[in-house]
């Protein structure tokens, strides 16, 4: 049973209007990288970080420690240092 890119596509899709609550005009995934060919809303973001943050905790914590903090890691590591 293998998955295809598209099928992936398709679920993230659904993951954003049937269980997060966002209207399909708020965002476009063309692909996986992140870049300019992806769009969404800053209220879509929102939305999505208060879905994430009404999880319970267990499935919150993963995520909340997953990201950046500014000057300390990944492509965050050094904006603002000596500014």
């Amino acid at each position: 049973n293998q998955r295809t890119f598209g099928d992936g596509m398709l679920l993230i899709g659904r993951f954003m209007t049937e269980t997060a609550k966002i209207p399909k005009e708020h965002f476009v995934f063309e692909d996986a990288a992140g870049g300019s060919l992806n769009r969404i809303v800053p209220t879509a973001v929102i939305q999505i970080l208060e879905y994430n943050k009404a999880l319970p905790k267990e499935k919150f914590q993963p995520f909340f420690e997953a990201l950046p903090i500014e000057g300390v890691d990944g492509s965050l590591a050094t904006f603002g240092v000596n500014s």
